[in-house]
């Protein structure tokens, strides 16, 4: 690579019209002066400039200096220029190549990947496949993804890599900027002027059948409806003798009993303090994976409550089963006439598919409505053991019901954290 360096002491259209002049002296040494022209007319090389009176031999180093100063009215200029040789293929060179296209690379991945997660809801519920995953993944890892996104732009203008810079800096901004943007404090909901119905969504972990936590934590909720979810027969077992009176109405979904195969976590119940106002349903998704509709009549109106644990969309292998149960759960939803309540482990975090499909239903984030943004409720391990953190157990309504609180419930020893809120009629 041939670098010309230029240092002008004076007026550049002063010294263009000296320059022409001292091209028309045949005793003049024009080298020096090609090299001038080059550097004025932005060539990048100087052997790219008109030759006046010769040309230079390529690879060549020049240091030339006016030793002869143009006088005109006490006017002195001066030039100096240099001409390098290309820099050498060394291991350091090619390195630095190699380095800057990998980061180009990244670069351009990383803002599809941010033009994609704009798109999310749409592709996610129109591809069930590499697509909509990759738009579910997007949507559920914003955090990390961004997180990696800037500091690998970072990196890039540290190393003087300017263009993959701005670009992956631009790509962060893409990914993160919806879900920073919710985290601006918004105005809460009025207050309740009159009682409320206090639900809470509890994941019991099927893994974990007899931690001591779980009872004493259900009884801290104090809510007047429990949504449960992978109620093993264990768990059903340990904690009707301590919340049944508690609870005088309770409800089960499980999956009739398949031969070689356990859907002893995939069971959902409803224990509530109010009494049904009609039929229960049950529905097995995929004949497995079990969700459960109670009618609930409180203050004089009626309204349908929905206990739901889909299936988690990913390693890839599940994504397809669970974008189906995804479409059985809101075809079934379709029928309901009543005002909806929906609870439970969405598998599926506020910015997913599935979640903007239940808003294109008429149905409200509860979390949202109070606090701005879902709190994270996966996984209560250390944020050092999986830093991997994403709100997916959620509580959503139609606007007959308000929700004015909403809060994270305590550890209770599952991996998820429970989540409680307090619902009131809407003015109508």
């Amino acid at each position: 690579m041939r670098r010309v360096a230029v240092r002008v002491a004076e007026d550049h259209h002063r010294l263009d019209r000296q320059l022409a002049q001292a091209a028309r002296d045949p005793d003049r040494d024009l080298t020096a002066v090609g090299h001038h022209h080059a550097a004025k007319r932005g060539c990048r090389h100087a052997d790219q400039a008109p030759r006046v009176g010769g040309s230079a031999p390529r690879f060549f180093e020049v240091w030339a200096r006016f030793g002869r100063a143009f006088e005109q009215g006490g006017l002195q200029v001066g030039l100096r220029i240099e001409r390098t040789a290309p820099m050498p293929s060394t291991p350091a060179n090619r390195l630095r190549r190699f380095e800057r296209a990998a980061t180009w690379s990244v670069a351009i991945l990383a803002a599809a990947a941010g033009l994609l997660a704009q798109w999310v809801p749409d592709l996610a519920v129109a591809a069930p496949g590499p697509i909509g995953f990759a738009a579910e993944a997007l949507a559920s890892m914003w955090r990390p993804v961004s997180a990696l996104v800037a500091a690998l732009a970072l990196g890039a203008w540290t190393r003087r890599h300017r263009g993959p810079a701005a670009v992956l800096a631009a790509a962060a901004l893409l990914t993160a900027g919806p879900q920073l943007w919710a985290l601006v404090p918004t105005p809460g909901p009025p207050a309740a002027t009159g009682p409320t119905l206090r639900l809470a969504s509890v994941n019991l972990c099927a893994e974990h059948p007899a931690d001591p936590q779980m009872a004493p934590a259900l009884l801290q909720l104090d809510a007047d409806v429990l949504v449960l979810l992978e109620v093993t027969r264990a768990w059903q077992a340990r904690l009707e003798p301590v919340l049944g009176a508690m609870y005088p109405h309770r409800w089960l979904a499980a999956a009739p009993p398949e031969p070689g195969v356990s859907t002893d976590g995939l069971r959902v119940a409803v224990w509530s303090r109010l009494p049904a106002a009609g039929a229960v349903e049950a529905r097995h998704l995929m004949q497995r994976n079990s969700q459960i509709r109670v009618p609930l009549r409180w203050r004089d109106r009626t309204f349908a409550l929905y206990g739901i644990h889909l299936w988690k969309p990913f390693p890839y292998s599940l994504w397809r089963s669970c974008w189906r149960q995804r479409r059985e759960l809101l075809a079934w939803l379709d029928d309901e006439t009543l005002p909806m309540v929906v609870a439970g482990d969405f598998n599926a975090t506020p910015r997913s598919s599935f979640v903007a499909a239940l808003r294109e239903r008429a149905l409200g984030h509860a979390a949202e409505q109070v606090r701005g943004s879902a709190p994270v409720t996966w996984p209560t391990t250390p944020w050092w053991r999986l830093p991997v953190r994403v709100p997916i157990d959620h509580v959503m309504c139609s606007a007959e019901l308000r929700p004015v609180a909403f809060d994270r419930g305590p550890a209770n020893g599952s991996d998820h954290w429970p989540v409680v809120v307090e619902l009131t009629w809407s003015r109508s």
